[in-house]
């Protein structure tokens, strides 16, 4: 009897998750498991399921039905506070790409930028861009940006090593006069 109980809970544990929509795992991803607030998290996490819209958000012409879905992030424009057109993309598992194991997908749409992520206060990038005193985080991914900002310390997302290189137009832009930390990754 013990093993027959001890399968009917592991059913009955697979089936509840197997329950929880793509956005509540997503959410327990950056909570649970990056350690970012919740207010953070619900702001910036976009799940996405249609595979046509994943395309179009990434840059690809299609995204293949093998391929899992997963969540999004764009951040904010720090010149005009308004959403940016760069994203980054992850996909619920790891694909391959050029048979490498890929596990995000940076936007080839659009010119690589920095992802400052939505903050709950409204007001919060304008006040961090109008203090020269506050200085800001430089990391490697949107959940340890977002991780840092829960923190209280002001961070933007590089996305992958490769967009980590010295570029005006990349993590500086939009925020001259700010004093930048070093990246984590």
């Amino acid at each position: 009897m013990d093993n027959v109980s001890s399968i009917s809970q592991t059913v009955a544990a697979t089936r509840n998750k197997s329950l929880l929509n793509a956005a509540e795992l997503h959410l327990d991803e950056w909570v649970i498991e990056s350690g970012v607030s919740v207010g953070i998290a619900t702001r910036n996490i976009i799940s996405l399921n249609d595979r046509v819209e994943i395309a179009k958000a990434i840059g690809w012409k299609k995204y293949s039905d093998e391929f899992p879905p997963g969540w999004l992030v764009r951040g904010i424009d720090l010149k005009t506070m308004q959403p940016q057109e760069f994203c980054q993309f992850k996909p619920d598992d790891e694909i391959l790409l050029d048979r490498k194991k890929a596990k995000y997908i940076s936007d080839k749409g659009h010119p690589y930028d920095a992802i400052a992520l939505p903050h709950p206060d409204p007001e919060y990038w304008q006040r961090v861009l109008d203090d020269v005193s506050i200085s800001v985080d430089i990391d490697e991914g949107a959940k340890k940006s977002g991780c840092g900002m829960t923190c209280d310390f002001p961070s933007l997302a590089l996305c992958g090593v490769t967009t980590h290189i010295p570029h005006p137009q990349l993590a500086h832009r939009g925020i001259e006069g700010v004093k930048v930390n070093h990246p984590r990754s």
